[in-house]
This record gives C-alpha cells, structure tokens and sequence, in this order.
C-alpha cells in the first residue's frame, strides 16, 4: 500500500482512527488502530519489512529512567539508576533476539520465591545467571539504587553479590535453548554467542551495532 493508499482507506472507514494526543515534544496526529488489509502470501514472500517500537523510547537526553525500555528488555543500569546511553539499546536487543526466535522471554518480572527475591532482586539475579558475569564493584558504586540490592561492602571489593544471597545455578542462554529444543544445536550455539555480545553487565563490554553486524549470527543477510 502506497501512502496516498492509507491515507484514503482511513478517511474511508474513519472508525479506525483515534484522535491526536499529546506527547511531551507537541502533538501525535491520528494513528491507526486496526491493522490493515493482509497482502498475499507471495507479496509477504518478496516484501521488505522494518521491526521497530517506540512505545518506551524517549529523547536520549531526557535520561528517564522510570519509562525507558519496556521492562523485560530493560538493563541493569537503568535498574540500577545509573546512567545509561547507546549500549542500553544493544541490551534490549539482545533480549529480542532471543524472543523472535523462541516467542517466549528470556527474563521474568515476578517474585522468586525459593529465594525470596522481589521483582527487581530477581531479574538482577537473572541477569547474573544468564551474563555468567558479576558485577564489578566500581559499577556498584556508580549506581545510585545499587545499595538497596547488593551488600554494602560493594564499595570496597572488586564484585559484589545480591544481599540475600541467592544461589547462582542450573542457568545460562545455551541451557535454555537446549531444554527448549525448538532449534538446531548449531543454530543454538551461534545465537547463544550473539546473546552473551549483547548481555554483558558492563555497558562497556557491549558490541556495538556495527560490530554485531559483522556476526556469523547475519550471514547470508541482505
């Protein structure tokens, strides 16, 4: 559909459009509320597609770190009320790849009970299991909410652990992808190491996008 076509299928059936709202930059114009008629299956075949939501994204500067990021794709430093800048964005994409290939997510934003963690505790936790990585003292200390969850001798050593203490075991992104086993070892593998690229605790440590690209993950992409 060309724009001119959208464009006169919504003055068409105007029941689909909302009215303008207000952002915090002016004004959103009318969206569409409704998907739109489905192309054959031999365009979907030869069609180009964009993947992309906005729904938590913001001006970089704004640096809000109540609203950014959908909260299962949202990274430690946010958590942590740290700043945070483009690596964030490689976090949750490493999130994502995980969900497009299994349609499930890779963290869970609820109460462990076997530990008595809270929402945050856990997925702190989780972070942890699936990083395979600790998190350094210095980050600690950078991150303003770090001492709710972590002991407070985090200024004073090189990692530090959660306050309760929680055992790190029986968990990683290849565990996970075998137990689901709803894709080949190999591709298993080569997208475990994508993941772990993306999933680093360190902000610093994270690919950047122009070095994912270059990943064994992408070959044979146009």
């Amino acid at each position: 559909m060309t724009t001119e076509d959208i464009e006169v299928w919504m003055v068409e059936e105007p029941s689909r459009r909302h009215e303008p709202e207000a952002s915090h930059d002016g004004i959103v114009q009318s969206a569409v509320s409704q998907p739109l008629p489905m192309i054959t299956e031999d365009e979907a075949m030869r069609a180009t597609y964009l993947l992309g939501d906005f729904g938590s994204a913001q001006p970089l500067e704004l640096h809000n770190d109540n609203t950014v990021i959908p909260i299962l794709l949202r990274p430690l430093e946010i958590y942590l009320g740290a700043k945070w800048d483009l690596p964030a964005d490689i976090w949750t994409f490493g999130c994502l790849v995980f969900e497009l290939v299994t349609a499930e997510h890779l963290f869970v934003h609820e109460r462990n009970q076997k530990f008595d963690l809270d929402e945050t505790e856990n997925m702190l936790y989780q972070m942890m299991l699936y990083s395979r990585e600790d998190f350094s003292g210095a980050q600690l200390q950078a991150s303003p909410k770090a001492p709710e969850y972590f002991n407070a001798d985090c200024k004073c050593r090189n990692t530090s652990t959660l306050k309760k203490n929680p055992k790190l075991f029986g968990g990683s992104i290849q565990t996970r992808f075998d137990e689901m086993k709803i894709i080949s070892d190999e591709d298993a593998t080569e997208t475990t190491r994508l993941m772990e690229r993306c999933l680093c605790l360190d902000p610093s440590h994270r690919s950047t996008a122009t070095e994912l690209l270059s990943d064994p993950w992408f070959d044979g992409v146009e």
